[in-house]
């Protein structure tokens, strides 16, 4: 079966991607083509599927969270930027 679509040299950032929904978009951007970054307050299952997707995907930890408990996005894009 033919891809709908190809996403290489192409980086996509996934909010949730170690479980459920982000986890099967994560999959699909990198079967894609894409170079994925995963991005969920669990370790574990970030790691999981990063592993699982082996080199085509990384795992970022989100622990940049502000004092009133929200999750400071720039902080991880920034970092995701200036590997790319």
């Amino acid at each position: 079966m033919d891809q709908p679509f190809r996403l290489d040299q192409k980086a996509a950032i996934i909010t949730g991607g170690g479980s459920g929904i982000g986890e099967r978009i994560a999959r699909t951007f990198a079967a894609a083509g894409a170079r994925v970054h995963i991005l969920d307050f669990d370790a574990r299952a970030g790691h999981r599927v990063a592993e699982a997707m082996d080199c085509v995907a990384g795992y970022t930890p989100c622990a940049t969270i502000t004092a009133n408990g929200h999750f400071n996005s720039n902080a991880a894009t920034t970092s995701l930027a200036k590997s790319h």
